[in-house]
């Protein structure tokens, strides 16, 4: 009998799934627990079933999912999305590796968006904002600046960064998403934000958390991401900003304006800590066309040239 109860459980491919969730979540990285449960649930309710068998799992499943999911309204970045968490899941359980899977044909991508990056000339009229010291803005101004400084540095590494990732003139951490090392140069202008949050007593870096250990540390972290991008809105209402700021614009900003100055898309992929460059195309997707056509010009010309 126990032999059989094993067999199920072996091809049970939520109790597989929440096996591997159960692992993420105790490495505490909380956003990716959180989609595969959404994408998890997701599935169920369009299988109508309490357990799925991996076997059921196929090309054409995969298929049906995706087409329900549109009939339901769900916009293309979320099946995107739940699609992209389902195929984790699936490739863990399986340990698939360069092999096919139900999910190699299904839509992964990313549709056009709206442009995510603001120009430098923002960046200025954010910079010369007059703020009064100690407030909440302006630690939020500081916040953005400095994760723009820091390539593209995400929220939520910033929140969790500790002095004791700062050395030998140095930042060094992992992003909580893809656990890639980040080895970021201080300059002049990373120091002075950085000095300015200075405190003996604190552990972080900076005072946005209050909470810095497990399921707490992420409530946290989720009101004070809210609060952020509030604040984030009130900024570009004051510096009279046409587009208006989100936390994960600085991103797309700092992917952009690299891009924009003729640096390689590797090194970008890179300081993003992308594991496939081909992630980082979606940063930079608005690039001007304009500098595109001319590149192509100044190629033409070198080998026509004769």
């Amino acid at each position: 009998m126990k032999k059989e109860v094993e067999t199920t459980l072996k091809e049970s491919f939520v109790y597989q799934a929440q096996v591997i969730i159960s692992r993420v979540r105790s490495e505490e990285r909380f956003n990716t627990v959180k989609n595969y449960e959404t994408a998890l649930r997701s599935l169920l309710r369009y299988a109508e079933a309490s357990d799925l068998s991996i076997r059921s799992i196929t090309a054409d499943f995969v298929r049906g999912y995706q087409q329900w999911l549109k009939h339901q309204g769900i916009s293309l970045n979320t099946i995107s999305c739940y699609t992209r968490s389902l195929r984790a899941i699936y490739n863990k359980v399986q340990r698939r590796k360069g092999k096919a899977t139900p999910f190699e044909h299904a839509y992964t991508g990313s549709p056009e968006t709206a442009k995510r990056s603001i120009p430098a000339t923002d960046m200025r009229k954010l910079l010369k904002l007059q703020l009064p010291v100690g407030s909440r803005l302006a630690l939020s101004r500081d916040v953005f600046i400095f994760c723009f400084y820091c390539l593209g540095m995400p929220f939520i590494d910033v929140a969790f960064l500790r002095r004791n990732q700062i050395s030998n003139g140095c930042i060094t951490y992992y992003r909580r998403k893809t656990h890639q090392a980040i080895h970021i140069p201080i300059e002049p202008q990373i120091k002075e934000i950085i000095a300015r949050y200075r405190h003996a007593q604190r552990e972080l870096v900076f005072p946005i958390l209050t909470q810095t250990q497990g399921v707490d540390a992420y409530s946290d972290y989720r009101r004070k991401l809210s609060q952020y991008n509030y604040d984030l809105r009130q900024l570009s209402q004051m510096a009279k900003l046409k587009t208006r700021l989100t936390s994960y614009m600085v991103r797309h900003t700092w992917a952009s304006m690299a891009y924009e100055r003729q640096v390689d898309l590797h090194v970008i992929s890179k300081a993003l800590g992308h594991d496939n460059p081909q992630t980082t195309l979606v940063y930079i997707r608005g690039i001007n066309n304009r500098q595109l056509a001319n590149a192509n010009r100044r190629l033409l010309k070198f080998v026509t040239k004769n």
